[in-house]
C-alpha cells in the first residue's frame, strides 16, 4: 500500500505476464477497484523470476534479477497511476534479489545475491531518479533477505546456513552519505524469525 493508504500495488505472476497491478481503496467501505491504467507493464523477463515490490514516500520500486535491474516509477497521489522515472530502468549487480530504502526515503539498498554485493543508490526526491553512490557497490554476503532498522543507522543481511540457525551480518550507515561499512562484530549465529513487516527479528545470538 502506498504511504497515503489508498492505493495498493501487487506483483502479477510471472507466468500471467511481467505486470504491476494497480488497486484504488475505498476509504469508507475499504473496498478495493482495479486502477483504469492497471496493469502497468514491467520490464520483460524470460527467466519468469519472481521480483518484488517497494514503495518508498512517492516511489514504487521493482527488481528484475534476471536483468540485473532495478526499476522506478512516480505514484500519481491524485490517480494511483505510475510512470516510469527518468532513466528507469537503473543498473545493478548480478541478480538483485531484494532491497529496502531508509527510513528517510533517501538511499535504496539492493542486496545482489549471485555476487555477494550491495549496490547503493541515492533517491532524487523530486523525480525519484536512482543514482549509484560513491563506492557502490559494497562487498557484502549473499543472503535472502535484508533490512534497515527504524533509526536508519544500521543494515542486516540474512544468510541461511543450514536447518537450525543462520547469519546476520551487520553494516553501519552513514546517514548523509548512504555509505556502508562492516560491523567489526559481525557476523552473528542467530536463531531468527521473520516478523509480519517482512523484517528480520533476531531471537537468540551466539
Amino acid at each position: 500500500m502506498d504511504t497515503s493508504g489508498k492505493f495498493i500495488y501487487t506483483n502479477n505472476n510471472p507466468t500471467d505476464g511481467m505486470a504491476v497491478s494497480g488497486f484504488a481503496v475505498d476509504s469508507i467501505s475499504g473496498t478495493v477497484s482495479v486502477l483504469p491504467n492497471s496493469p502497468f507493464a514491467t520490464i520483460p523477463d524470460s527467466t519468469g523470476a519472481l521480483s518484488n515490490l517497494l514503495i518508498s514516500g512517492q516511489f514504487l520500486f521493482h527488481n528484475s534479477p534476471a536483468n540485473n535491474e532495478i526499476e522506478a516509477w512516480r505514484i500519481d497521489e491524485s490517480t494511483g497511476n505510475i510512470t516510469s522515472v527518468p532513466g528507469s530502468p537503473f543498473a545493478t549487480g548480478m541478480n538483485p534479489s531484494f532491497f529496502v530504502a531508509d527510513p528517510e526515503g533517501k538511499f535504496l539498498y539492493v542486496l545482489n545475491v549471485s555476487d555477494a554485493t550491495i549496490s547503493v543508490f541515492s533517491i532524487d526526491p523530486t523525480s525519484g531518479v536512482l543514482a549509484q553512490i560513491s563506492g557502490s557497490p559494497f562487498s557484502a554476503v549473499s543472503g535472502t533477505g535484508i533490512t534497515i532498522d527504524p533509526s536508519g543507522k544500521f543494515l542486516y543481511v540474512i544468510t541461511p546456513n543450514g536447518i537450525d540457525h543462520d547469519f546476520i551480518t551487520g553494516f553501519n550507515l552513514d546517514t548523509t552519505t548512504g555509505k556502508l561499512t562492516a560491523s567489526s562484530q559481525s557476523p552473528y549465529q542467530a536463531f531468527v524469525t521473520v516478523i509480519g513487516s517482512g523484517q528480520l527479528l533476531p531471537v537468540k545470538l551466539h
